[in-house]
């Protein structure tokens, strides 16, 4: 049985939802609800989440990593090492058709992993890889254009720049954090009271609520990381959802869209019915989750789900991801 206390608790109020998560979800949420308000029942609500989120959007957009000293004054490191790995891309042809065959040794000087290392750049690593690459290229300057070998020492100055000005903004502006949650508590009360609204309107239909509020995209494990999947089951029948070797971190969540109640198991083929030692069974109209490893023995890697009805089809929708 649901408990009132649970049900009227506002998951958006989770301290593992982080501001620079909840920004880009309401923003989707409200795109989406303004091209499905054809009839303007959302009319108000839209306005009302805008009001919140609008100055909230605002605020986080003003606490970054790197401070601004004034809008375009203050160039940041993470668009500096941006402009440096695209042009050690554009350049790894000119340089190889230098060095490659006549001079190898100078190209593994410069490009001692291809383009590996500079593709995994970050802050830590960053001031040596450009270091490097320019003193390379200047070592060999009258192989190449002087434009060229300029550029690339403009890298060093640039980078170097970036990070003092970081430094100095931080002093000035960066101790104080405070604000940095400025508008978080009316956001989440007034982003719930869309949710209920929506879910309402639409009698909780998943395919409705799902592309304007996906909410396990809130959490650590990125959108791109969850794997979704549906299908039907025929009565009394086996159907295959997914298979791989899972291990202790693999979730996978059910959501039974049909009347019939179903049962998942981890099997060893993909046509043996989820048996029910290990399987469990979700009741129509259900979802719940599962850690994949929990549902079978060990060694089975093929994730199955049986239609417990004697005469109803099933329907279902699967999101199988990592947990952190």
């Amino acid at each position: 049985m649901p408990s009132l206390e649970n049900d009227l608790n506002n998951f958006f109020d989770d301290p593992k939802i982080t501001n620079p998560r909840i920004d880009p979800f309401v923003a989707n949420a409200l795109t989406v609800l303004v091209a499905r308000n054809t009839s303007g029942i959302y009319t108000d609500i839209i306005a009302e989440l805008h009001s919140v989120y609008d100055p909230f959007h605002l605020n986080i957009s003003n606490l970054n990593t790197d401070f601004l000293t004034g809008k375009g004054k203050t160039e940041l490191r993470v668009n500096v090492i941006k402009d440096f790995k695209e042009f050690v891309s554009n350049n790894m042809g000119y340089v190889k058709g230098k060095y490659f065959k006549d001079h190898h040794d100078r190209y593994i000087e410069i490009y001692p992993y291809g383009m590996d290392d500079y593709n995994g750049m970050n802050k830590i690593t960053a001031q040596p890889l450009i270091n490097r690459y320019a003193a390379a290229i200047h070592k060999y300057a009258t192989d190449f254009t002087p434009q060229f070998d300029t550029d690339t020492t403009a890298f060093k100055s640039r980078y170097s720049t970036a990070i003092d000005d970081q430094s100095t903004n931080k002093g000035a502006i960066g101790d104080d954090r405070t604000g940095r949650d400025t508008g978080r508590t009316d956001l989440n009360r007034v982003l719930f009271k869309a949710y209920n609204l929506v879910k309402a309107n639409c009698y909780a239909d998943y395919d409705f609520m799902h592309p304007i509020f996906p909410l396990e995209t809130l959490f650590r494990h990125g959108r791109k990381d969850i794997k979704h999947f549906t299908g039907t089951t025929d009565a009394l029948g086996t159907t295959n959802i997914a298979q791989a070797i899972y291990d202790e971190n693999a979730w996978i969540t059910l959501h039974n869209t049909g009347t019939a109640d179903q049962r998942i198991g981890l099997e060893l083929t993909e046509v043996a019915p989820a048996e029910a030692i290990h399987g469990k069974v979700i009741k129509a109209g259900r979802a719940k989750s599962f850690k994949i490893l929990t549902l079978g023995v060990v060694g089975n890697h093929f994730i199955n789900i049986t239609n417990l009805n004697l005469t109803d089809g099933g329907s279902w929708k699967a999101d199988i991801y990592e947990e952190d």
